[in-house]
C-alpha cells in the first residue's frame, strides 16, 4: 500500500503491466516521446515523457494514461487464488 493524498492505494505497477501484456484492453495508452535523462539537476536517471511536444520529436513509447482498475483487480484476485468467473459483475481479464 502506498499512502498518497491522505488517502491509501494499491500499487501494483508489475502484475499490470503483465496483465496488460495479456490483455491490452485495460489499459489507454498514449503515444509520446520518452527519454531517459543521464544528466540534469533535478532529472538525472528520471525518464522523462514530453507530453507538450517541446523536444519536437516522434513518439517513441506507448505510455499507460489510463486503467479499467476494477476489472484489473478483480482480475487479478481472482487468478491469483484460483477463482475463475466473476467478482461484482467485474468480468476476469485473465482468465485462460
Amino acid at each position: 500500500m502506498e499512502k498518497r493524498y491522505g488517502a491509501r492505494r494499491l500499487v501494483m505497477h508489475d502484475p499490470l503491466a503483465i496483465a496488460a501484456a495479456i490483455d491490452p484492453t485495460l489499459i489507454v495508452t498514449q503515444a509520446v516521446a520518452v527519454d531517459v535523462r543521464v544528466s540534469g539537476e533535478l532529472t538525472s536517471g528520471m525518464t522523462v515523457a514530453d507530453w507538450r511536444g517541446v523536444w519536437k520529436r516522434a513518439p517513441n513509447a506507448q505510455v499507460a494514461t489510463e486503467v479499467d482498475a476494477p476489472r484489473f483487480i478483480a482480475g487479478f484476485w481472482m487468478r491469483w487464488s484460483g477463482w475463475r468467473g466473476e467478482i461484482g459483475g467485474a468480468r476476469c481479464a485473465l482468465q485462460s
